[in-house]
């Protein structure tokens, strides 16, 4: 019996074995058809000649080329490896691939091609997962690159990785204006979706290591703009922070409180700028600005995220919400007024979402009394925020839709009388002229806000894809009318106006409908969800070096 049972344990684990080794096997012959098929897209790309426009200390067009050199090489290694299980046929096209070291690239190319399209038929998930692994290698390595560039270390290989990057990043550059304008179109089906599907929350396990690891993302950014690496004679970074921030400072400082009160549409911005300023120096203060903002933001980013469409969400809000367009937008312009105003709206919001939900009186006060804060933050976020919950108020159903009309009548009031001059001149032309906006300079609108708008920072497209993906799949009403208000504005002013278009595109959550489309992607593939937060980390480098000018 003894001999028997030790027999059965030797069968077993040699089968154990085998099926292990088996299965390793198709994991690796999976990833190599995934880097395979990432090669055979830079080919085509080589091929095609894109040329696209890329913040390198100043706009500057670049051509996308992935340099080639080890192609000959790489071919008929990963098609070797993507034929391990594939049998004898597979193994005979992949040796194919030879041919392209005596001049028949063509031949390799094609055969490869159909071992990657066989591969991603029979396993596609593995293969997608193979795919994004290449992307995250080499999204990593891109990240290097910008820091050993910034310190003057020259390592040609990261430098391969660069081309990579742009090549992964910009293929659909042509297409952002398109992209962005389907993202502010999604607003009306999302509404329509929000109407008669029944909201669904993420029962996870909440965790307050992403918000942690956020809030670490948006001090390295913070860190990395003012670093002696990257920024050794600590220039100011960003236009108001150079322009208007200052100016704030010594006015308050010769005015005193009379200034900061009469600066209505922003006087407790003015008022925290200030006390900064006594305590460290207009120098420090300025920098300061950008931790506090950038640490605010996330962590308002994930508090909303986690009441409106649950913990899974909310944990990708908070890793994305540092590295994603509003940020490096905002960096660029220091819109730092504007995310303070942003993130205090986010924190109401999340409040109204809790005394929605409990009917606890305590939560609809704290609500209140933030909105009240934003309004004298930064009156057109308030206002902006007033029309978006209005229109929930007006699509929600049950007792609660007075009281929150009620409530953004009453921001709105607020906000009207501090908005500048301009901002109701332009508004006004807007609504005038909305019949006429889709004329045939319609489109000229919309790429001068993309492309000139913060120095043409909006053109990432798998940025907006993301916020496409994550709006299609959100049940949110809320959501649904803040994307509907940003959108409409933004697609119905004319197009001269392109100052009330870019305020409310920058005005919607992106990172909120982004970190949607990263748990939508989580639920098909983890892989890929950490490929497309590793493509925006690198964005967010090639940003922050592109406007340090290193």
């Amino acid at each position: 019996m003894r001999i028997l049972n030790a027999f059965s344990r030797f069968t077993y684990s040699k089968m154990f074995s085998k099926l292990n080794k088996f299965l390793i096997l198709k994991i690796v012959s999976c990833y190599a058809a995934g880097f395979l098929l990432l090669l055979i897209g830079a080919e085509v790309l080589n091929e095609i000649g894109l040329v696209v426009l890329v913040l390198d200390g100043s706009l500057v067009k670049k051509l996308i080329y992935v340099p080639d050199w080890y192609f000959d090489f790489l071919y008929p290694l990963l098609a070797l490896f993507s034929a391990l299980t594939l049998g004898k046929w597979g193994f005979a096209l992949a040796f194919t691939t030879f041919s392209t070291f005596f001049g028949f690239r063509v031949v390799a190319l094609v055969s490869s091609l159909t071992i990657a399209i066989v591969k991603t038929y029979r396993e596609r998930l593995r293969v997608i997962s193979g795919f994004s692994a290449a992307i995250i290698a080499l999204e990593l390595s891109t990240i290097a690159y910008y820091a050993t560039r910034a310190g003057r270390i020259e390592v040609p290989l990261l430098e391969y990785s660069a081309y990579w990057d742009l090549a992964i990043r910009l293929f659909l550059s042509p297409l952002t204006p398109l992209i962005v304008v389907i993202f502010l179109t999604i607003g009306y089906i999302l509404l329509v979706k929000s109407l008669f599907f029944k909201k669904e929350y993420e029962n996870v396990e909440a965790s307050k290591l992403y918000v942690t690891v956020g809030v670490l993302i948006a001090l390295t950014v913070s860190y990395a703009i003012y670093s002696p690496l990257l920024n050794p004679g600590l220039r100011i970074i960003g236009v108001d922070t150079r322009v208007y921030y200052p100016r704030f400072i010594a006015n308050a400082t010769r005015y005193g409180l009379s200034y900061i009160i009469g600066k209505r549409e922003r006087s407790l911005f003015v008022l925290m700028l200030y006390l900064l300023y006594l305590f460290v120096g207009e120098k420090t203060a300025l920098i300061l600005l950008t931790p506090i903002t950038l640490t605010l933001y996330t962590i308002a980013s994930y508090v909303m995220a986690r009441e409106l469409l649950g913990n899974r969400v909310a944990k990708y809000a908070a890793l994305i919400a540092p590295l994603n367009y509003t940020i490096t937008a905002g960096i660029f312009s220091a819109y730092y007024n504007n995310l303070v105003a942003t993130s205090i709206i986010f924190f109401a919001t999340a409040l109204i979402e809790k005394w929605l939900k409990n009917r606890e009186l305590k939560y609809f006060i704290l609500a209140v009394l933030l909105l009240e804060l934003a309004v004298y933050t930064h009156s057109f976020m308030a206002m902006f925020y007033s029309i978006v919950l209005g229109l929930y108020a007006v699509f929600k159903r049950g007792r609660t839709r007075a009281v929150l009309l009620l409530l953004a009548i009453a921001v709105a009031i607020q906000s009207l009388p501090s908005i500048s001059f301009w901002v109701s001149k332009e508004s006004a032309k807007a609504i005038a002229k909305a019949p006429l906006s889709f004329s045939e300079n319609w489109w000229d609108g919309v790429d001068f806000v993309i492309y000139n708008c913060a120095a043409a920072l909006a053109v990432n497209p798998l940025e907006w894809i993301l916020a496409i993906i994550g709006a299609l799949g959100a049940r949110d009403l809320l959501l649904a009318s803040w994307l509907t208000v940003g959108g409409s504005l933004s697609l119905f002013s004319s197009p001269q106006q392109w100052v009330l278009r870019w305020r409310s595109l920058y005005a919607i959550p992106l990172a909120i409908f982004q970190a949607k489309g990263l748990a939508l992607l989580e639920e098909r593939n983890r892989v890929s969800a950490y490929a497309m937060l590793a493509v925006q980390a690198a964005y967010t480098t090639a940003s922050l070096t592109g406007i340090l000018g290193v």
